[in-house]
This record gives C-alpha cells, structure tokens and sequence, in this order.
C-alpha cells in the first residue's frame, strides 16, 4: 500500500497514476496583497517599449520600463517634461530596462500624470498614467502587456509592510526573490522568464506577499521504503515520482532524524551548533554526533540504522540508540567545539574529541563495536583519555582532525591554544595518534617534541594563532596530510606534514616547513578554514578559507610545487590555476565552510558553507568544477541549481552541511545538515540530504541488485557488483556492497570503492599501475587482484607500493578471518600469480608470520603504527628503495 502523508494544515486529493502520485491540494497561506492578470505572447507583434503604471505617495518618484533589445535614442515625457537618454542623467538604461530616477527634481503635486516612452521612434499607442496619492497604496500590481518574445520580462511594483515574501506565479511555475529570476528594485520588481514560453498562448500571472511560507512537506511510503520532501504550493496540482519506491529496491535511511531536547524554561540551549558525523561503532551506518555545551555541557552519539527513529534526549539514549557524554564538572561547557578525528588509536573505530572548560582540556572519546553506558569526562578509564596541561585561558577551544600529518597509519589531532607560555605566546599542538596505551597527553610533553611537536607564533604578535586549524589532506602529493591555521590577522600558513615534525615559530618559517598565505589590506583570513577534498579533480588535495572582510572563499588547489599563495594570484574573480572565489552577497555573512564529497557524482569534490543573518541562515552547496573553468562563484547564482544548490530553513537556522558518506549506499555522497525552529537551540534537526545525478552525466547507473556494468562514467548503487572500468580516464563509484572494478588501464580520473569489501583487479594481462601518481584518485579498495603479467607499484627507486599508497587507497583497518577462524586486522589485501610483480617499498616489513585463506598462503608485512598488509606468497615481490 503506497501512502503520503502530510500536514492536517493541507487538504486536498492524492491519486496514484502508474509511477506518479497526482497531489492535488493546497496549503492555507494568508497574504497582505495580491494582483491577477493575462500575459500574451504573440512573436507576430512589433516590441514596444512600455512603462510600468505605478501608483506612488512619494512625489519624486523613480519609474521604470521595457525597451526594444538594442535600442540606442530613448526619451520619457512626464508633466509635459522629457527626458533624452545621452542628455539627461536621470534617464538610464540597462539592457531592456529603463529607470527615470526622479529624485532630484522637482516634487510632482498630488494626481495623476501621463507618462510616454519613445524607444527608436516607437512608442506604446496609450500612454500610461503616473497616480501620486496621499493614500495608502497597493500592496503589490503586474504591469502587463502582449509581448513578441517567448521569454519575456514581466514587472510589477511592490511596496511591503513587513517582511512578507514576493512570490510571482505565471502559468505552474513559481518564482520567488532570490532564485535568480524574480529581483526586487526599489518599489519594482522584475521577472525575467527563463523557459520559453508558447507562441500564439495567453498565460495567467499572480503576484502575492505572502504573510508565511507555501510549503508543502509530504512523507511517500509504501509500508517498508520512504522518503520525504518539499515542494512549492500556491494553488496547483503537484506530481510526485513515486518510481523510486516501486522499482529502486534501496532502502534509504531517513532524510530527517528529529532530536529534541526539553529543558527549564529559563535554561537557553545550545542543541544543535555543533553537529558531527562518524561510524563510531563500526557497524557501516554513520553516526550523528550533536551536543549541547549548556550548563557542563553533553555531547550525544546517536547510532546511526537502516531505518532510523526519532530521539527524544530528555528521556535519555537506550543501548541500542547510542550513548551520553557528560562534562567534567558545572560549567564545563563541554561541547561546544566538537570533532570527529578518525581512528587516532589503531583499533578501527572512528574516535571524536570534545573540549571541556572547566578543566581546560580536551578529550578524546574511542569508538567501540560494544553498547556503552554514559560516559563522564571525569572518569573515562579505557573509553578514552584526556589532553591537559595545554594552557587554553579563554574563549573556545579551537581543534582538528581527520588527517594523518606523520604518514603513520594513525588519525592525528591539532589543537590550537592561545596562552603557551609566560610571555603569552599564541600555537598550535600538533598531537600525534597512538596505540600504545590511553595514558594522559601533556601539553608539555607534545611541547618537548615527545608525542607531536608545537607551532608557535611570534610572542610579541597579536596574532591569535589557531583561532581555526584543520588538517587538509595532502596539498603536495608527499604521502603526507598537511595543516592549515589562521587567526585574527589577514594572513594563514600552510604547514606541510612529514614523517619527522619538530617544533616550529611561524615568524621563522623554512620553505621546506610551509609557507604564508598572504592577503591584501583589505582582507581578513581570521574566518573558517576547511579541508575540501579534490575540487578540480587533479589527484591533489585543496583547502578553502573565507574572507570575513569580504564576505567570500577562496578555493585554493593543491599542486606538486605549491610553495606560496596570495589573495592577489585571485584575479579579481575571473579565475586563476591557484583556485577560485565563492563570492557572497551584500546581506547573508558566511559563517562556516565544508568539503562534503562528490554529492553529483561528476568526479569533483563539491563544498558547502553556511551563509545568513541573526538566527537565519542557509546552506549553500558548491559543484566542484575541472578543465579550467575557475571563475568566481556568485552565491545568489546557487538558486539557479547550475553551479550548485541552497538549502534553505523554514523560520530558522540551517546549520553546518557536513560530509555524511553514502549514507544510502547509491555510490552518491550525501549530506547531514543540523539546524534549529525559529532560533531557539532547544530543539534540533538534523536533516539528510541524498546526493544524486543533479547534472545528468552519469552514463550508467546501477541499481540495488548485483550488476555488471561498464561505462565511462558509473555508479553503480548497492549490491555486489563488477564494474568494467572504461581504459580512457573514466570515472566510478562502487556504492554499498562488495564490489568488483575490472581495470584494464592505469587511466583512471577517479575510482573509489564505497562501503563494503571491494576489489581492484589488474585485468589487461599487462597493466602497470603507479601507485604513487594516482594520488587520490583510488579510493576506498580493500582488496588488489592481479591475473598474471601485471605490475603493481613502479619499479623505479623512489616509487613502490609505500605506506601511504596503502593508506590512501584503503577505508582503513579490516577484519579478516582465515581458515582457522582467527581474525587478523590489515589495511588491504594483494593477490595474484608468480606472472606478476608487486614492486613493495622497504618501508614494509616482513613480520613472517604466514596466514592461509580460502587455502591459499599470505605473508604479512608491517609499516608505521601497527598497518598491515596481506601478500599473497604466489607474487613476485620486489622490494625497492625506500622514499
């Protein structure tokens, strides 16, 4: 049985028609004004020029018109008065528009006046009138007219009482301000109609200010599939494609998990400003990471399922629904800044840090497979360990993760302090992962090269070095992720990782250590700072950081010789192989930045940030971009859904997008958006968004069964499948399932596996695969397959099969059990026959201990903290030098 379900506010009727739903109904939405007319189109008329009628109290009024495209002598005759284009500055024109800009002159008495635009010696065969009136005025007109074009401009005048919101409806389609169609321009408003229009037809248009928004949130569900969504009403039917639960066969996870958080009325909650998400316990479904640093402050876990519940925190979390994380002591405001770090001890688990204030520290929380009670901060024992001694006086303690800076298999964690000394030095503690024990991490410790090392900024500087620190990937194709921290100043630096970090002062900085990201006068690096993934599809890391002065982000890409970046190399927005700008609007600041992943599935790494004003805000999602097109961005252009998308709240905030993975398991990567109600953090969301084919370029797209597939550019969905990899630097995505990619050639733009075990097999008879020039281009493989004459890292000295191939092609520790049951962890595995050559970098370490699967024979080798690697004894192994 397939049902909707909606608000009790709607009524309407729902029919089924083969895969759509036919929605009939409307949503009560009270409005301040209204106007209804007729628009014909005709392309058998002349275009006249035309002036909008406009009813106005104020007397030095600013009228406005169409002209004929192209039009070079215009003139506009008002109280027998006429202004010439060229000669009078009052009278200008843009495009097709004119604006006689009436401020200046001299007041109009009260009446009505006749108003006539002359275009090329053309001119409208009844002149319309100017009305100046004392009186109250309409709230909103459409000035109309038969036009010969089949995407006309329609223009109105507007004057609002409050904050209502201008929609315009011509025909089914629904405009609003903002969406990159309908602008408002003082008392007028413009639509410039984007979709052709039929010739010889007449159209209905309605203009209203809408007192709250026409929304429509329905929930599609046929008893065991769902899915939820919002479309645009004003009086209409509404089609909705039901096909998806009718043939797609993948069960979705739901698109909005609900938390609610009841508290005392005189209590403010902060629920829902810091969200994050993980597969904290290993079960291959993430995790939703939300706090509320009220008070000591708690931090909740909630275990991500396959088919999700709504949370209510107030009654507190079953084993089964995820954990609590209390803070040390009243106070604490523990959570306030929360991340989620990777697998910093080796046991493969995701682990998060929290911070905590009333101890001044941090702490670091282990993810495990088994049910765990709440935890307190105070006493975390094996869950975990605590970070002291690390001097933070004040503020919001800034840290980052997500990264391996030392190449050695473990997550590593940058903390930034601001009081690390007596004479009120400012830094950075760069905390190396460990899986020796869960003892205490000293500040001072880390500070004397033991465990990590310290970035220090000049001590006499007002610099507030890491107000906002990440780690980024890696920047330079090293093998190693890079840093990137900021402050109050105009200026952040870029700190490359290595296998062997000391302590460093940024007023001394080496090239070999990194370098300076320099601005302008007029900017300020002091906002965000984010790791982007790979934006132009290069096999090289790329950062972002925004500028709070004005209001933009600049993308910068990672390159194998990036030595120095600055705000100049930008070109004033007309692109540059340094990067690109997102460039903001006059009214929205942007807060916060993201890398999210490939949510369009184009083989670019997309971005989201977060723009708005008070308690309302946006999300905005940017489509990474290749070939050379590195223009600016303009955020208002994301309405248009071209260069990306907005997700807007309903009388409230929409929080930070984040990175969410495949939660769905289509291959797409999807997004976990946290937000509020009307401001008030006491209750939150946290929204879903799925990615998909927003763009229309893949080729072949699989479903939730086991497929074989072939294509240059796939995804492949879920179920165990073998995909064909097209030889000419195609593009594909495994989803959930274990899947297979056959690779007949080393050119690949980019090729990850997804969730579940999943195969890369060597299939040419003689394929060379360089393990170090695909970068980033391979990821999420578990499992390498040669079948004879094949060759797997190159032979040359310098580039075997390393360490930090292996960890940047793998998802990481897997459990593996051989043919006596035992389990062994290893970061991948490689097979194939005495035909081919695995040319392995000396980093790796035969431990000789031998492990048989499926009766066949494994050597285990060793590198960095603890990562294995499975090698079948049948391969020819030839060890080379070391990096």
């Amino acid at each position: 049985m397939l049902t909707i379900e909606a608000p009790s506010s709607t009524s309407g009727n729902i029919t089924l028609e083969g895969n759509w739903i036919n929605l009939s109904t409307t949503v009560p939405s009270s409005y301040s004004a209204m106007d209804l007319s007729w628009l014909m189109i005709n392309t058998f008329l002349s275009e006249l020029p035309t002036v909008v009628v406009h009813n106005t109290s104020d007397t030095t009024p600013i009228l406005m018109g169409s002209t004929p495209l192209g039009t070079t002598a215009l003139s506009v005759t008002v109280n027998a008065v006429t202004y010439t284009l060229g000669v009078a500055p009052e009278l200008t024109l843009n495009d097709t528009l004119w604006k006689l800009d009436l401020s200046g002159a001299t007041p109009l008495p009260s009446g009505a006046y006749e108003v006539e635009v002359v275009a090329d010696g053309l001119s409208d065969a009844t002149s319309s009138e100017l009305l100046i009136s004392v009186e109250a005025m309409p709230g909103v007109t459409i000035s109309t007219y038969d036009s010969s074009s089949l995407t006309p401009t329609v223009m109105g005048t507007i004057q609002r009482s409050g904050s209502e919101t201008l929609v315009v409806a011509l025909d089914d389609t629904l405009y609003r301000k903002g969406d990159g169609y309908l602008t408002v321009d003082g008392e007028y408003w413009v639509l410039n109609v984007p979709t052709p229009l039929t010739d010889l037809s007449y159209y209905p248009i309605e203009v209203k200010l809408i007192n709250n928004p026409i929304s429509f949130t329905y929930t599609l569900s046929d008893g065991e599939l769902s899915s939820l969504g919002t479309v645009d009403l004003l009086y209409r039917e509404v089609m909705l494609d039901a096909g998806m639960l009718k043939g797609e066969g993948v069960r979705p996870l739901p698109d909005t998990l609900k938390v609610s958080y009841l508290h005392d009325s005189a209590t403010i909650g902060t629920l829902g400003r810091e969200v994050a998400v993980a597969d904290i316990n290993g079960d291959g479904y993430v995790d939703y990471l939300v706090s509320n640093s009220e008070a000591a402050g708690t931090t909740w876990v909630i275990y991500g399922s396959p088919t999700g519940e709504t949370i209510d925190l107030y009654n507190g979390l079953s084993s089964t629904q995820g954990f609590a994380i209390h803070g040390s002591a009243a106070g604490s405001y523990s959570g306030e800044t929360l991340r989620t770090l990777g697998d910093f001890n080796g046991d493969g688990f995701a682990d998060l840090v929290v911070n905590d204030n009333a101890s001044l520290d941090a702490f670091i929380i282990f993810g495990a497979s088994d049910t765990i009670a709440p935890l307190e901060l105070s006493n975390l024992g094996a869950r975990g360990l605590q970070l002291s001694g690390f001097n933070y006086q004040s503020g919001v303690m800034t840290l980052g993760g997500g990264g391996d800076v030392n190449g050695d298999g473990l997550a590593d964690l940058l903390l930034g302090s601001n009081f690390i000394d007596a004479f009120g030095s400012r830094g950075v503690f760069v905390v190396y992962g460990k899986n020796s024990d869960n003892n205490a991490i000293s500040g001072s410790d880390i500070a004397a090269g033991v465990g990590g090392y310290l970035i220090r900024s000049d001590s006499q500087s007002a610099v507030s070095t890491g107000a906002n620190v990440t780690i980024v990937g890696d920047i330079n194709g090293d093998g190693f992720d890079d840093m990137l921290i900021n402050g109050d100043s105009n200026n952040a630096h870029l700190i490359f990782g290595s296998a062997n970090g000391s302590s460093l002062d940024l007023a001394t900085l080496s090239s070999d250590r990194g370098f300076e990201i320099t601005s302008l006068q007029d900017n300020d690096l002091s906002g965000p700072v984010a790791a982007l993934g790979d934006v132009n599809g290069d096999g090289y890391a790329d950062f972002g950081l925004v500028d709070s002065a004005l209001n933009r982000i600049y993308v910068v890409f990672g390159h194998p010789t990036i030595s120095s970046v600055s705000i100049a190399d930008f070109n004033m927005g007309y692109g540059t192989s340094v990067g690109f700008e997102i460039i903001g609007d006059g009214y929205h600041t942007i807060t916060t930045l993201n890398g999210v992943g490939d949510i369009n599935g184009d083989g670019f790494d997309d971005i989201a940030f977060g723009a708005g004003s008070g308690d309302y805000s946006d999300s905005y999602i940017v489509f990474g971009k290749g070939g050379g097109d590195y223009n600016a961005v303009q955020s208002s252009d994301l309405f248009s859904g071209v260069e990306g998308f907005v997700i807007s709240g309903e009388g409230g905030a929409v929080g930070d997008a984040h990175a969410g993975g495949d939660l769905n398991g289509d291959g797409f990567s999807d997004l976990v958006i946290g937000g509020n109600v009307n401001g008030d953090y006491a209750s939150a969301e946290l929204h879903v968004i799925y990615g998909g084919d927003f763009l229309a370029r893949v080729d072949t797209l699989g479903s939730a069964s086991n497929d074989m597939l072939t294509g240059m550019h796939v995804v492949a969905g879920a179920g165990d499948d073998e995909i064909s990899v097209h030889p000419d630097w195609s593009i594909a995505y495994g989803g959930s399932g274990n899947d297979l990619f056959k690779l007949v050639s080393p050119n690949i733009t980019r090729l990850e596996g997804g969730n579940g075990f999943d195969t890369l097999l060597l299939d040419g008879g003689t394929v060379v695969l360089d393990t170090q020039a695909i970068r980033t281009r391979v990821e999420g493989i578990e499992k390498i397959q040669m079948d004879g004459g094949d060759t797997l890292g190159n032979s040359a000295a310098t580039t075997g099969l390393r360490l930090e191939d292996v960890l940047q092609m793998s998802d990481g520790v897997q459990q593996i059990i051989d043919d006596a049951t035992i389990s062994h962890s290893a970061h991948m595995v490689i097979e194939g026959t005495a035909t081919d050559t695995l040319n392995l970098s000396q980093q790796w370490l035969d431990s000789t201990d031998n492990y048989t699967f499926g009766g066949q024979s494994y050597s285990y080798y060793t590198a960095g903290s603890g990562v294995g690697l499975l090698v079948d004894d049948e391969l020819t192994v030839v060890p080379v030098g070391l990096v």
